[in-house]
Protein backbone atom coordinates (compact mmCIF):
# COMPACT_ATOMS: atom_id res chain seq x y z
CA UNK A 1 0.00 0.00 0.00
CA UNK A 2 1.03 3.50 -0.97
CA UNK A 3 2.19 5.69 1.15
CA UNK A 4 -0.17 8.70 2.08
CA UNK A 5 1.06 12.27 3.77
CA UNK A 6 -2.35 12.91 5.80
CA UNK A 7 -4.32 15.26 4.47
CA UNK A 8 -3.67 18.92 6.70
CA UNK A 9 -0.30 18.12 7.24
CA UNK A 10 1.41 20.94 5.54
CA UNK A 11 -0.89 23.39 7.72
CA UNK A 12 0.17 21.32 10.71
CA UNK A 13 3.87 21.53 10.22
CA UNK A 14 3.06 25.79 11.07
CA UNK A 15 1.41 24.81 14.20
CA UNK A 16 2.36 24.16 17.96
CA UNK A 17 0.85 23.24 21.24
CA UNK A 18 -0.24 26.28 22.51
CA UNK A 19 -0.78 29.15 19.67
CA UNK A 20 -3.54 30.79 20.16
CA UNK A 21 -6.20 30.03 16.76
CA UNK A 22 -9.44 31.31 14.77
CA UNK A 23 -11.55 29.47 12.86
CA UNK A 24 -14.78 29.53 11.56
CA UNK A 25 -17.41 27.13 12.57
CA UNK A 26 -20.90 27.89 10.24
CA UNK A 27 -21.45 31.52 11.01
CA UNK A 28 -19.52 32.94 13.84
CA UNK A 29 -15.96 32.61 14.46
CA UNK A 30 -14.19 30.25 17.52
CA UNK A 31 -11.20 31.25 19.09
CA UNK A 32 -8.98 28.49 21.31
CA UNK A 33 -5.73 27.00 22.14
CA UNK A 34 -4.47 24.10 21.12
CA UNK A 35 -3.80 21.10 23.00
CA UNK A 36 -2.94 18.91 21.07
CA UNK A 37 -1.96 18.02 17.36
CA UNK A 38 -2.92 14.19 16.13
CA UNK A 39 -3.87 11.83 12.97
CA UNK A 40 -6.79 10.08 12.69
CA UNK A 41 -8.21 8.15 9.85
CA UNK A 42 -11.07 9.19 8.84
CA UNK A 43 -13.22 7.50 5.62
CA UNK A 44 -9.82 5.57 4.89
CA UNK A 45 -7.28 8.14 4.62
CA UNK A 46 -5.17 9.81 7.30
CA UNK A 47 -5.98 13.86 8.47
CA UNK A 48 -4.25 15.76 10.50
CA UNK A 49 -6.68 16.96 13.41
CA UNK A 50 -5.86 19.84 16.34
CA UNK A 51 -7.75 19.39 19.64
CA UNK A 52 -8.59 23.05 21.10
CA UNK A 53 -10.10 24.81 24.36
CA UNK A 54 -11.94 27.72 24.38
CA UNK A 55 -10.42 30.45 24.92
CA UNK A 56 -13.10 32.72 25.18
CA UNK A 57 -15.32 30.13 26.96
CA UNK A 58 -17.97 30.00 24.44
CA UNK A 59 -17.20 26.28 24.27
CA UNK A 60 -15.53 23.60 25.98
CA UNK A 61 -12.92 21.33 23.84
CA UNK A 62 -13.40 20.89 19.61
CA UNK A 63 -11.28 18.95 17.34
CA UNK A 64 -10.89 20.82 14.15
CA UNK A 65 -8.70 20.46 10.94
CA UNK A 66 -5.93 22.09 11.06
CA UNK A 67 -6.31 23.38 7.40
CA UNK A 68 -8.94 25.70 8.80
CA UNK A 69 -6.85 27.10 11.46
CA UNK A 70 -5.65 30.70 11.26
CA UNK A 71 -2.25 31.28 14.18
CA UNK A 72 -3.32 34.92 15.55
CA UNK A 73 -0.41 34.19 18.13
CA UNK A 74 2.11 31.90 18.30
CA UNK A 75 2.99 29.42 21.51
CA UNK A 76 6.21 31.38 23.67
CA UNK A 77 6.89 28.40 25.38
CA UNK A 78 9.62 27.42 25.73
CA UNK A 79 10.48 23.44 25.40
Amino acid sequence: MEYKEPFGSLSAKHLKVGDLVLWKNYYSEKLGVIVSLDIKILGGRPVSVARIVSADGSFGQAEVFTINLKVLSESSIAE
